[in-house]
Parts: structure tokens; C-alpha cells; sequence
């Protein structure tokens, strides 16, 4: 068994999160600024945290789950990711999901549950936007064929799933969303690191490195996505109050091959670049490889999501520093507050944030395993 410290997590206001409007089907896309998901950035502010010691150097857990907890019954729990073909290493198109897998799958070992991957099918879709109705029949396939007590998410488009995910809720399918929040107040809980409160940090410590002035570039994700927006204005906010320029932002949407063209073009029309600031590891890491190909060695770059290429980029000296988002445990906590509600019809906070400091740089860098 194993032993953890906790954490008691307070979630904010639903109200503060969701607006009870569903967002309309619409060939636009929603402004997040403005539309039903979150007025205010997602952020942990208001979220009251009882750290309390343990004997156990693993990750803290929020203290409203049972440490105890297992199964009575052999719950079959269906995780439907961003990313297809996450069952193996070797084939992921995208490690972070494939992380949150394994996160699962041992979960779901420790309670005696059942857990199932109902990821996109490979060579239905590339990513995000024409993945977004794949992704809704994945689902609806689901509930269709009674093929799960319970379903973890994480959700491509956090408008166009919300009324698949209120559909499972009412055929008493609960669902818990990880990563990306659904613009729905029947998702049962939504597990997240605050990305509003990374990406502030992570602007502070740019301010920090620069000494408040430089010329910084921002690559982010789809504004589909309340995650990405999140974390552009978190970044902001920590840049704020410095003399730093932001020459130009650009949505790259995660895709590597995308953020490594405009990087190059970056690179093309600005001579004074001090720091690339990417929304993902994996657009990172494409910008490190247009810097590279331009021998440019003036510009550092930072990143966010902490998986093991970035780490080992950290540790290389190409990469500054990333944002650890840890989705085993997202992926953990996500599974557990399933199986608790599934088994005790428990209820959680709309949002539960993973707590702890996530920034990682060469000064802090786990060493290679």
C-alpha cells in the first residue's frame, strides 16, 4: 500500500467556473474571454491547502479521497484521451497522454478496478480540430453500448464535448475530466494543475532570468482549449510590471511541425530575441530545433507539460525550464474520484487542483534514470 502526505483541496466557486448556459454549435469559434467556460482564469487563489507531513517522499494527494479505498466491485473504467495510439510507448504520438495511462492503469491495479483505453482510433485524425467529432463518438459509443461504469476524459474541445459528456451523466454514466476543462457543470470533477498559476510562475521566472527587460516570443495552443488560454494569461501576468517586450504571440495549436515554422520565421524578422516562451514540450522542443538549424545560441526557450524529452533537455542545457504537470497523478486522482463515487456515490469539488510547486530548471532537474 502505498503511503501518501495529503493535501485538502477547496474547490472554487462553480459559479466562478461555469456559467449553466451550454455554448451553441457554431462554425465559430468561442472567445474564451468571453464565452460560458471560465470569465476568470483557472486559478488555485481561493483554494485553502492543509499540508500535513507523511513518511513518503511520493506525491501528495488530495485529502478529500479515502486513502483506504477498494474496490467491491469490478468497475470498468473507460479513458478517453486527446491523443490516439497512447498503449504503448514505442507507438504514442504523445508521451504526456501516454503517462496518464500508465498513471491509470496502476491505479486501477492498487483498487481492482478494470480500466480500458477508448482513445482515437490511428489515422482517423491527426489532432484537435478534426479529432473533436471522432472524439464525441468515441463517447457516445460508450454510453450507447453500456460499455463503462465510469469515463476519464480529456477533452479536445472544451465547448463541442459538453453536451456528449451532460449525455452521459444522464444515462447515469459519471465522468470525470483531466487536463482540459468541459464547458458543463454534470462532469462529476475536473482534475488539473492550475494553469494560470504555472504559467504566472513561469512568466516571474523569465522576468527573473532577463532582470525585467528583453524581448520575449510566445507560442501557444488552440484558444479552444481553456488550458492554453489559461496559461498565455498567466504568463502575462508574470511578465507584467517588467520592461519586457512581447514582439509577437502565435497559436502553433501543440503541433511541433507548426512551432517550428514559426520559429523560423521569428528568427527571419527579429534580430533581438531573448527568450521563446512555449505553451507545450513539445512545441518547445521544435523551437530549440529551428534555433539550432539558425545558429542562433543567444535565445534560451521554456516550456510546460515536464516530460522526459524536456527533462532531458533541461538537463542537456537546450531547454531552461518547463512546467511539471504530472499526469500520472492527474490521471490517479482522476480514477480514484471515480471509483470512490462509483462505489459510495461520493461527491468532490467541481475542481481540484494538484497541488505543489511545478517549475523545473538545471537547478532542480530530477537526474536521469
Amino acid at each position: 500500500m502505498k503511503m501518501y502526505r495529503y493535501c485538502a483541496l477547496f474547490s472554487l466557486s462553480m459559479a466562478a467556473l461555469l456559467f449553466a448556459t451550454a455554448c451553441k454549435e457554431t462554425s465559430e469559434v468561442p472567445s474564451l474571454s468571453t464565452g460560458q467556460l471560465a470569465p476568470e482564469p483557472l486559478t488555485s487563489e481561493s483554494v485553502v491547502e492543509d499540508i500535513l507531513t507523511g513518511d513518503s517522499d511520493a506525491p501528495p494527494l488530495p485529502s478529500i479521497l479515502e486513502p483506504e479505498l477498494t474496490a467491491t466491485h469490478p468497475w470498468e473504467i473507460a479513458f478517453v484521451s486527446k491523443e490516439p495510439r497512447i498503449d504503448s510507448p514505442k507507438v504514442a504520438n504523445d508521451v504526456y497522454w501516454y503517462s496518464a495511462w500508465v498513471g491509470m492503469q496502476e491505479t486501477a491495479t492498487e483498487l481492482n478496478v478494470q480500466v480500458e483505453n477508448h482513445s482515437l482510433i490511428p489515422g482517423v485524425c491527426v489532432f484537435h480540430e478534426e479529432c473533436v467529432l471522432p472524439q464525441i463518438n468515441v463517447i457516445n459509443q460508450l454510453i450507447e453500448q453500456k460499455a463503462a461504469d465510469g469515463i476519464v476524459v480529456g477533452p479536445i474541445d472544451s465547448f463541442r464535448l459538453a453536451a456528449v459528456i451532460e449525455k452521459a451523466a444522464a444515462s447515469g454514466i459519471p465522468v470525470v475530466a483531466m487536463d482540459t476543462p468541459v464547458d458543463t457543470d454534470k462532469v462529476l470533477s475536473f482534475v488539473v494543475l492550475s494553469s494560470y498559476d504555472s504559467g504566472k510562475q513561469m512568466g516571474e521566472w523569465v522576468t527573473e532570468q532577463l532582470n525585467g527587460q528583453g524581448n520575449v516570443l510566445i507560442l501557444t495552443g488552440p484558444q479552444t482549449d481553456q488550458n492554453a488560454t489559461d496559461r498565455h494569461r498567466g504568463l502575462l501576468a508574470g511578465l507584467s510590471g517588467s520592461d519586457i517586450v512581447v514582439l509577437d504571440t502565435q497559436a502553433a495549436d501543440w503541433f511541433e511541425t507548426q512551432a517550428q515554422a514559426v520559429t523560423a520565421d521569428w528568427l527571419k524578422e527579429f534580430s533581438e530575441i531573448d527568450a521563446i516562451l512555449s505553451s507545450n514540450d513539445a512545441m518547445e522542443l521544435r523551437a530549440i530545433s529551428a534555433i539550432k538549424s539558425a545558429n542562433r545560441d543567444d535565445i534560451f526557450v521554456t516550456g510546460y507539460d515536464g516530460l522526459p524529452p524536456a527533462m532531458d533537455a533541461i538537463r542537456s542545457g537546450d531547454l531552461a525550464a518547463t512546467i511539471h504537470q504530472n499526469p500520472m497523478l492527474q490521471a490517479e486522482i482522476a480514477t480514484r474520484i471515480l471509483v470512490e463515487h462509483l462505489e459510495k456515490q461520493s461527491t468532490f469539488p467541481p475542481v481540484v487542483f494538484l497541488p505543489g510547486s511545478p517549475l523545473i530548471t538545471q537547478q532542480n532537474v530530477p537526474a536521469s534514470e
